[in-house]
């Protein structure tokens, strides 16, 4: 291990390594201040530079930006109550109080200092587990590598969204999507629809940059607030940040972070341990690092009004957790977050295998990933107190003006990674899919993660068949079979809690009354349209895959005529809001729950009712009555609210995705040369009503930027 680490240490000190790893800092924490702009969009908007460097050089550069995007976040949670990723939610509670009571850069420093900390505990942590994660590694074959895929794979979509149906439905469609290309069998061209750029399959990094920069920036646009107005901010921050003072505020929220140390370990062991867990990172870890510090706190009154132990606790755990999910990424090819599913797609990008066989052929360039997140932890504190005084000003940037520029370095760098259009156009057909999965509940987690692992598991199984003859293997190896176990009590367990959910809503329920107003909702034509839309591609892939005759049939069968059941299912029950109810009281009461009925009250004999008591009873039922009329008015008046917000929304959604379609055909017809400047000149002139001056100045500037980064640093056409 120690020559491991050694290696690193100099592959981060070789030339140009060091600028790089400034640069993806300043890159990530930029990404992390921009709202719903997570660390894994930093990633995505990323990849296609990486691929002009060497592996460790990429993964370096790539680690810098994801590791300290959440510095970024950070800085919104506190100054405007706007939290720049989930993992950031909980800063908020106790962050944004300071910052109103005027101790803005105490929360500042303390956050810095607790994430500093975090990170290093859960480095450590995951340096002390490598030797042993390889010694367990060497012992897997390959129904083990099968099993491990195909678990991690069914934790994440169980546990990343509430619909667990909709996220394995999502993972179905990934793998579907992975089988796309040559089959391995024969090497005969496979579900590519007589086109000839999906021979080599659907290439990732597009679809990476799709699902997340573009569904998020296409989200954004839609609000069409700024950010200080998104989070509410308070002008009295700005003053405080601009305060001469600020500095000696910042290092007394770091000493107070020091002061606090055991409760820096406790949360960073919560944080580590939820790390490692795939799928339940996030925003999970910050909250239950910040309930403990609540619960064992002495004064847990002061927590919600600027208590600097929520701070400390949220980012502790935030940061902790970056080391403890890069482990099962690194040993197993589970990534334990979206950022290191986005990670892993660009390491198999670089020809580097994903899974166990990273540990075993590639230490080296594990150890680089863990100098690399250490690295980054030092640098970004630097960052963080040299701008926090002049962050607020970024936060009064409109989305208008933000987010054509994402928008553009997006598509860029989609066609930077093999100079085809045509990847262009799959980054913008997957922005829509991943709006589409963000609003309609499929989880896009899952989606990216079964694409990634897709090829794995599927080399595994027919490797696993051609050297033990049969899928025996998966019951009769001890660690195979535990990983079925596992993976079967996983889906019973979510099963268990899906029931338990439609049985508890089911008795809270009155009678008829949910009822009638589930059944009566309006039908959700997107919704429907989406489903359809899965439910043609998958039909498709199914369909063809009789036609094929060898064995590379199986996977894409034993996945596809099961997912095609489901999408029917769910499509049924879209197009059909009631059905849902009506299934959901039989199989509730054919397992035994009931249905409480509403028992009316008897009526009172009229010959004994008191005349005042009737007459008082009579002004009761006339005054809730006036109640009830005057809530129906208020619930209608908000009803017409929120659709003529909604209308808005989709009006401006529409647009700026005919401002997209618009731009890749002028880049298809002139080059990326030309487009750039008149797509972002029309968009920020005409659709975000920007000034000629600032339009064209913005226009300018972003030209020059992507021109002098593509085609003069990296010599890459446009």
């Amino acid at each position: 291990m120690i020559d491991g680490l050694l290696g690193a240490v100099s592959v981060l000190m070789a030339w140009p390594n060091p600028v790089l790893l400034v640069a993806g800092v300043l890159f990530g924490m930029l990404i992390g201040f921009l709202p719903g702009m997570a660390g894994s969009v930093a990633l995505a908007l990323l990849i296609p530079i990486s691929f002009t460097m060497d592996p460790e050089d990429a993964v370096l550069f790539l680690i810098a930006a994801y590791s300290p995007a959440g510095f970024g976040g950070m800085l919104t949670s506190i100054l405007v109550n706007t939290p720049g990723s989930p993992e950031n939610a909980a800063t908020t509670f106790d962050g944004y109080p300071m910052a109103k009571q005027g101790r803005a850069g105490a929360a500042i420093g303390a956050a810095t200092a607790a994430s500093v900390l975090g990170g290093l505990f859960g480095t450590a942590v995951l340096l002390a587990l490598i030797p042993p994660a390889q010694s367990l590694v060497l012992s897997f074959s390959y129904p083990e590598f099968l099993m491990m895929a195909i678990l991690g794979l069914t934790v994440i979509a169980v546990i990343t969204d509430r619909n667990t149906f909709k996220g394995l439905a999502a993972a179905a469609v990934g793998f579907l999507l992975a089988f796309v290309g040559l089959e391995p069998i024969t090497g005969s061209p496979r579900f590519t629809f007589d086109q000839f750029y999906l021979w080599d399959g659907v290439n990732i990094v597009p679809v990476l940059i799709g699902l997340f920069a573009g569904a998020e920036v296409l989200a954004l646009f839609g609000k069409g607030t700024s950010i200080a107005e998104q989070g509410a901010a308070d002008t009295h921050v700005a003053r405080v940040l601009a305060d001469k003072s600020e500095p000696v505020t910042f290092w007394e929220g770091v000493r107070v972070t020091f002061r606090h140390w055991f409760l820096v370990i406790r949360a960073s062991i919560i944080g580590t341990v939820i790390g490692v867990i795939p799928g339940v990172g996030g925003a999970v870890s910050g909250f239950l690092a910040y309930s403990h510090a609540k619960q064992s706190s002495r004064t847990p009154e002061r927590f919600g009004k600027g208590a600097v132990e929520g701070v400390i606790a949220a980012e502790s755990a935030n940061d902790a957790k970056e080391g403890g999910s890069l482990l099962p990424t690194v040993a197993f090819g589970i990534p334990g977050t979206v950022g290191m599913a986005i990670l892993l797609g660009a390491l198999i990008m670089q020809g580097i295998p994903a899974g166990p066989t990273l540990m075993i052929e590639h230490i080296d360039l594990v150890y680089t990933l863990v100098i690399g997140m250490v690295a980054a932890k030092f640098v970004a504190p630097i960052v963080v107190y040299a701008v926090a005084r002049y962050a607020t000003k970024l936060t009064a940037l409109r989305p208008g003006l933000f987010t054509p520029l994402i928008a553009v370095a997006a598509l860029v760098g989609s066609y930077t990674i093999g100079l085809e259009i045509l990847d262009v156009v799959v980054a913008l057909v997957f922005g829509y899919v991943g709006y589409a999965m963000r609003r309609y509940g499929f989880s896009r987690v899952a989606l990216i993660i079964a694409l990634v692992l897709g090829e794995l598991v599927e080399r595994s199984y027919y490797q696993m068949v051609a050297t033990f003859g049969s899928p025996m293997p998966l019951l009769t190896r001890p660690i195979s079979a535990v990983l079925v176990t596992v993976c079967a009590l996983v889906l019973l367990f979510a099963a268990w809690q899906a029931y338990r959910r439609a049985r508890s809503a089911e008795r809270a329920s009155v009678e008829g009354e949910d009822d009638e107003e589930l059944a009566s909702a309006p039908r959700q034509p997107g919704r429907i349209i989406f489903d359809a839309l899965l439910l043609v591609f998958s039909a498709a892939i199914v369909v063809q895959a009789f036609d094929i005759e060898n064995e590379a049939a199986t996977m894409p069968l034993l996945i596809g005529i099961p997912v095609v059941g489901a999408l029917t299912l769910q499509l049924f029950l879209d197009a059909l809001p009631g059905a849902a109810v009506r299934i959901r009281s039989t199989l509730v009461s054919v397992t035994g729950g009931r249905r409480q009925r509403a028992v009316s009250a008897p009526s009172p004999d009229p010959v004994t009712v008191d005349p005042a008591a009737a007459t008082t009873g009579h002004t009761s039922v006339l005054e809730e009555a006036r109640t009830r009329t005057q809530a129906a008015e208020l619930a209608a008046e908000q009803e017409e609210e929120q659709e003529m917000s909604g209308r808005q929304v989709l009006l401006r959604q529409t647009a700026f995705g005919l401002w997209a379609v618009g731009f890749v055909a002028l880049a298809w017809l002139v080059g990326f040369v030309v487009a750039i400047p008149v797509a972002l000149l029309f968009f920020l002139r005409l659709l975000a009503r920007e000034s000629w001056l600032r339009s064209v100045l913005v226009t300018l500037g972003s030209w020059a930027f992507l021109y002098g980064l593509f085609v003069v640093l990296l010599d890459v056409p446009l």
